[in-house]
């Protein structure tokens, strides 16, 4: 089954809130064993405290699917000198990687 939670137009702009809201009322009157929330699709642009607008930085983490590196130097555009964890083959290095794509999150705002 899929359910969407409706925003009328006049209301304000949707909130994480509102979202759990919304889900625990599915849960509750669907008897959902499995609920999936999908955050940014109308909330891009509500951020949380521990993002940030600031440009990426040394210290941030850059994160997508199935892959996640801190940023260490930025070298020029979009690459910068990354610590990967995960570099393939249960290895980790350091090595320059684009960060176009990728979720920038400073691990440390609102500390």
């Amino acid at each position: 089954m899929f359910m969407s939670c409706e925003i009328d137009d006049d209301a304000e702009d949707p909130t994480i809130d509102w979202v759990l809201d919304c889900a625990g009322d599915a849960v509750v009157r669907f008897g959902l064993n499995v609920l999936i929330i999908d955050p940014w699709n109308e909330l891009e642009h509500h951020r949380r405290r521990d993002e940030s607008l600031a440009a990426p930085a040394p210290g941030m983490v850059a994160a997508r699917r199935g892959h996640v590196f801190v940023l260490k130097r930025h070298l020029h555009g979009n690459t910068w000198l990354v610590h990967d964890s995960n570099s393939g083959h249960g290895k980790t290095r350091i090595h320059p990687r684009s960060i176009a794509g990728f979720t920038i999150v400073d691990p440390r705002a609102g500390t």
